[in-house]
């Protein structure tokens, strides 16, 4: 049994971080739990004390960490920003090269700045009292609309919600919402299913679970995705350290619920 995380780190604010599993047992079949009711979801205001909660995020990760390796979306390694050095296009003074190889946000922007700065306090504690630095090792990040764009599927206006019905078919979440209809043609072509009739699924468990596929499945890194940015820039451009893509998006998902407290770990 092969296994790995996912976690779509969203701002302290919001509540909407998502937590995932992927397995893949002996006969190659693949399954990922969404796993709820986890640290990460619980919504903290800007007035709140941090140590205590992010120390106990830390502790968390650690113990994720010790069971799987960990995919997160969320920049981690920042290279030369926000100070980069001889920039030659504006570009590179709010993205890294992957960034824009990818079509990424900026790092520091205020769409994924509080993503990027709750990530960052995280990294920092996880290296604290001696446990070492697990960036490229034991957590890694990824990109889930680079993956979806590198294997042709649709990575553009998917971030809707989409039901499963009892013939395994998914349906918009919300009538007339382009995006979960958009979501739900995509995993309608992965052939994903559902654990049961109504079963639904947000775009954060969406990519929560694709980043926890990057553990278990084909990704393209190191060289192969080195040259892959740079011929789409034209440039010579290094990688973050511990930056990684799915080479393919696995078909045939099963796909379910759980409490984090439920799963064995």
């Amino acid at each position: 049994m092969r296994t790995a995380f996912g976690l779509d780190l969203s701002g302290y604010s919001t509540g909407k971080s998502a937590l995932a599993k992927a397995m893949v047992d002996d006969d190659g079949l693949v399954t990922v739990a969404i796993l709820t009711g986890n640290v990460f979801q619980q919504e903290i205001n800007g007035g709140n004390p941090l140590l205590g909660h992010a120390n106990e995020e830390a502790e968390y990760l650690r113990g994720l960490i010790e069971e799987g390796p960990l995919y997160i979306d969320v920049p981690i390694d920042l290279q030369d920003l926000p100070i980069p050095e001889r920039p030659q296009y504006v570009w590179q003074l709010t993205k890294r090269p992957v960034d824009q190889a990818f079509g990424g946000l900026p790092p520091l922007a205020d769409r994924l700045g509080a993503c990027v700065a709750r990530m960052q306090n995280l990294w920092r504690l996880l290296q604290a009292n001696g446990y070492g630095d697990p960036l490229g090792h034991r957590i890694f990040e990824t990109y889930p609309a680079g993956s979806l764009k590198c294997a042709n599927e649709t990575h553009e206006k998917y971030k809707g919600r989409a039901q499963c019905n009892e013939q395994d078919q998914w349906q918009a979440g919300r009538e007339g919402n382009d995006r979960d209809d958009t979501m739900a043609q995509l995993l309608n072509r992965l052939q994903w299913t559902g654990e049961a009739d109504g079963f639904s699924l947000t775009h954060d468990e969406f990519d929560a679970a694709l980043c926890a596929l990057t553990g278990v499945c084909e990704r393209l890194e190191g060289p192969a995705l080195t040259q892959m940015i740079n011929e789409r820039l034209g440039n010579d451009y290094p990688v973050p350290a511990g930056y990684v893509l799915l080479k393919g998006i696995s078909q045939n998902v099963r796909v379910y619920v759980r409490t984090w407290q439920e799963l064995e770990r």
